[in-house]
């Protein structure tokens, strides 16, 4: 019967762990910030459409006053 070794942290040496926790960390800090401009935009685009139809009836009145 073949007894496979199991992966241990153990044997990873400290400096991958930090640099592994790092890489991790500024990738948490990345993701963090991208969702925050995505969340940012989203804002945007709604605050545009809100605008957009608070405009329209007034869009459209201009248009009526200017074919008559």
């Amino acid at each position: 019967m073949v007894q496979l070794e199991s992966h241990r942290f153990d044997k990873v040496p400290e400096a991958s762990i930090a640099d592994v926790v790092r890489s991790l960390e500024e990738q948490r800090a990345v993701l963090a910030e991208h969702d925050a401009r995505q969340q940012n935009a989203q804002k945007l685009f709604s605050q545009l459409e809100k605008s957009a139809q608070d405009v329209q009836p007034l869009l459209q009145r201009k248009l009526a006053d200017h074919d008559a």
